[in-house]
């Protein structure tokens, strides 16, 4: 139990060095976009300052650079690292937007961000279709119809119409673009479609990765909760939940099982018949696994325990009469095998007195049948 404790520990600290990574290559991610944006400024297709480029770069660049010359000096499991690399993410994020002007654009990819709850990438790549779309779409009719952006600098509400009659009937030699809606397709649009594939393609990537992170988990934490040779849930999970979890179940009903003459078995045929018995044992009360009311714990080398959440009229009865209807049957086959029983039901808040019931229960049947038992070998 200990050292399954302890791989689920050091697994938890190697995905999160995992994700502190992924968090740096968010931060390469956003000097790439500010290098795509360079090389289509000199090409002619963006119209940016240089100056702005050249801080976002640099801005960029300083930012990513702290997280990794600060983790060639401390371990990267630090608690506390991974904050830095997300301060570090989001400074670089406001810095290269506040510089590139490329406004608005998270706005546009909150709709990711609940696609990439999915599983299935077609989810997310249609609903990035969509955004590009209706994204552009807005762009367009914004121009025309939506309040404009001059509006923040003049304290007004106008629409671009009122300021375009302005210009027009006030500047007449000022160049006025006759085609916009090709340059707010191609200046507005494309830019902001290009930052939200970049963005899908890291959505998608970090919920990969999380969801093999995920499986991880869950298989260390079933390995770490499971007596593996029966299947059942082994003595450290039952002493958690006794403590954590049934208190605060309503009512519940705890029955115990023991095998009989395990060790006449064990020293007659060998430990490893014993063994096959507490496995036939165990499938025997697995029956009842598939409901999630009940749980089914090793406590012992052939102890047995199964606690049920909110049982119905006479189900320990029916469930302990079902086991030993199944151990008979093993019996006519020539295994000679049986179980004492005994169970008790009350309130979760008094967890430890319904389990001690329980259990002198079936020892006081398990003496009774003691003297009666004639134990049959395979």
């Amino acid at each position: 139990m200990e050292l399954d404790n302890d791989l689920l520990e050091k697994e938890r600290r190697e995905q999160e060095i995992s994700a502190n990574k992924r968090t740096i290559r968010g931060l390469y991610g956003i000097i790439c976009v500010v290098i795509i944006s360079w090389v289509l400024t000199i090409v002619g297709i963006f119209d940016v300052d240089n100056n702005a480029l050249n801080t976002a770069f640099t801005l960029a660049l300083v930012f990513t650079c702290i997280p990794i010359i600060v983790g060639c000096f401390i371990k990267r499991s630090e608690s506390w690292y991974k904050y830095l690399c997300l301060i570090c993410l989001c400074i670089t994020c406001a810095l290269t937007i506040m510089e590139l002007s490329f406004h608005v654009i998270l706005l546009y990819t909150l709709p990711l961000v609940f696609a990439s709850q999915y599983k299935d990438k077609l989810t997310l790549w249609l609903t990035y279709i969509v955004v590009v779309i209706s994204m552009t779409a807005a762009s367009v009719v914004g121009f025309y119809y939506g309040i404009c952006d001059l509006n923040v600098l003049f304290y007004s509400n106008y629409h671009m119409e009122h300021y375009i009659n302005q210009i027009t009937g006030a500047i007449q030699n000022l160049n006025f673009n006759d085609n916009p809606i090709y340059f707010i397709i191609f200046l507005v649009g494309f830019p902001r479609a290009m930052i939200a594939f970049l963005f899908v393609l890291m959505l998608r990537f970090i919920n990969e990765q999380s969801r093999k992170d995920a499986v991880k988990i869950a298989r260390l934490q079933w390995e770490s909760d499971t007596d593996l040779s029966t299947s059942t849930y082994n003595k450290g999970k039952y002493e958690e939940m006794i403590k954590n979890y049934y208190p605060k179940v309503g009512r519940i009903a705890v029955i115990f099982w023991d095998l009989d003459n395990l060790k006449p078995i064990n020293d007659s045929c060998g430990h490893h018949i014993g063994d096959i018995y507490i496995k036939k044992l165990a499938n025997a009360i697995g029956n009842f696994s598939n409901n999630a009311r009940r749980k089914i714990f090793r406590i012992g080398g052939d102890e047995f325990v199964m606690i049920i959440e909110s049982p119905e009229e006479n189900e320990p009865e029916k469930i302990i009469d079902f086991v030993k209807k199944t151990l008979v049957l093993e019996e006519l086959r020539g295994n000679g095998i049986s179980a004492s029983s005994g169970f008790s039901v009350g309130f979760g808040d008094l967890i430890e007195e319904v389990v001690r019931e329980a259990d002198s229960n079936m020892y006081f049947n398990k003496k009774k049948m003691k003297s009666r038992f004639d134990i049959k070998f395979k």
